[in-house]
Order: C-alpha cells, then structure tokens, then sequence
C-alpha cells in the first residue's frame, strides 16, 4: 500500500509536458570585415553582437529535433535554424565583424543587433526587434511585434503593423510607417523625415534641420509634436482639432479638416513640417 502511495505521488509531481531536448551550438568562421552574414530563425531569440574581430562566432543553444546550419567564405556567411514550432526553438548569439553587412530574418523569433557599424537589414514576422549601434544604413520591420531602435543612421525605413516603433536618434533621411503601433521619435529627423500611420498615435520629440522637410500623416492617429525652442520652420497643419502653442483650432464635427500655417521661430532656415490627420488631433509645444 505504501508503494503504490509512492508512485501516485511521484506522477503527481512529474511535469504534465515535457520539455524539447536541446542542443548545444559552437560554431566559428572567418569572414572579412566588410564582408556579408545572412542568417534565419524560425523561432526563439537571436542576439548578434558587432566586435572587431574577423570572423562569425555562433553560440547558444537549439532545441534538439532542428536543424543549424552555417557556412561560406571569406567574403559572404549562411546560416540557419530550421524546422517546425517547438522543434525549431533557438536561444542564440553570433559575434559578427562590426562593419559587416546583416541580413536578419526571424519568423516568430525576436530579434536584437548591438554594436553593429555596416549596412543591417532586418525582420521578424511576430518577434520584437530591437537595434543599437552605428549603422549607416537600417531597414528594418515587424509584423507584430514592437521595433526598437536607438541610433542615428544616414538612411533609415522602420515598418510594423500593430506593434509599436519607438526611435531615438537622428537621420539625414527617415521613413517610419505602421498601421496601429504608437510611433515615439525622440531626438528628430535632421533633414528628411516621413512618418505615417492609419490609427496609430504619433510622439515626435525633436528639431529640424535648416531647409528640411519632415511629414507626418495618419487618418485617425493623434499627433503630439515636442519641439525645441531653437526651431525655426514653417507648421502646417490639418487636423479637425489643434492646439500649436497656445494657438486652437476646433472644426466642425463631419467636415472637412482645416488648415493652419504657424510660423516657429521665424522661419528663416527654410525648414517645413507637415502634419495630416482626418480624425486625430495635434498638438505642437516646446519643452
């Protein structure tokens, strides 16, 4: 009686699931330090981290029943975690040379690049993807998940659905564009700048270089501009309701929104900033 009190206790405590076995990953290959690293998870995490080094040091660990792979040359690297749902799990991180260029693809995995100087393209259909470094050049996008970066690359297209973008920095030429995520910029497109959403509310906190041109546009997204005191452009704004520094506007309800040009600063660098929205509002002050 006592033994099988036992075992009835000892299936009570063993875990309902079991978890996938896993394997571990060491992998390392030369690559020179401008050259190209293109890389695939289908799930998981992927950390790749820019060091200046030349070579690829793929670490971590994939759940056993998937398959990696990698390999190339000098000049170019493939690799890959392939398989199916929890079969193809991976906790992974990569040492690529600094100035490489990237290639990222999560399917449902997050994403996170650090330290990183060459040109990076990256996604993630449902994963978060998150990027600090000096890259000269980003592309990145996100079905579902939240696109974080913080940097200031020369060229920049930042893209989700219904997660949110949140940007800290500056650029010589920007583009954010989601359909419900809420857009954050904090420091402010220099030059050129686009942001657009369908619902999605937008939080600009940053200047305008002189002579450049930023746009915001959204259908039902509310639109909060934070502008230095420094800034000299001309506002146009067109919105059913606004507030530009102390200065309101209130439509009609079922009209057409209305335009109102407000001159910041004077005007004299030649700078303009553009915001539409049929349903939202707008606000625009200085901290």
């Amino acid at each position: 009686m006592r033994l099988r009190s036992l075992v009835l206790l000892a299936g009570a405590l063993a875990p309902l699931t079991s978890l996938p076995a896993q394997q571990k990953i060491d992998r390392r290959l030369a690559l020179d330090a401008n050259g190209m690293f293109k890389f695939f998870v289908a799930s998981g995490a992927v950390r790749v981290i820019g060091w200046d080094v030349d070579s690829i040091v793929v670490t971590g660990t994939i759940s056993s029943k998937s398959q990696f792979f990698v390999g190339g040359g000098h000049s170019g690297v493939k690799g890959a975690v392939e398989g199916e749902g929890v079969e193809a799990m991976a906790d992974l991180t990569v040492k690529v040379p600094r100035r490489a260029r990237l290639w990222v693809r999560g399917g449902e995995a997050d994403v996170r690049i650090d330290g990183m100087s060459g040109a990076l393209d990256c996604s993630s259909a449902s994963g978060s993807v998150r990027i600090q470094g000096n890259s000269d050049e980003v592309t990145a996008e996100t079905m579902g998940g939240d696109l974080v970066l913080v940097g200031s690359p020369s060229y920049m297209r930042l893209k989700t659905a219904t997660g949110r973008v949140d940007w800290t920095g500056t650029g010589e030429d920007g583009g954010i564009s989601t359909v419900s995520g809420r857009v954050t910029v904090h420091g402010g497109m220099t030059r050129r700048g686009r942001i657009e959403t369908v619902t999605g509310d937008v939080r600009y906190e940053g200047g305008i270089g002189a002579g450049g041109a930023l746009a915001i546009d959204t259908h039902a997204g509310h639109v909060d501009l934070v502008l230095p005191k420094s800034t000299n452009a001309t506002l146009i704004v067109t919105a059913a309701t606004s507030d530009l520094f102390g200065l309101r506007s209130i439509g009609d309800p079922g009209k057409s929104p209305s335009s109102v040009v407000r001159e910041v600063g004077g005007a004299s660098a030649g700078a303009t900033i553009t915001v539409r929205t049929f349903k939202g509002r707008v606000t625009a002050a200085s901290p």
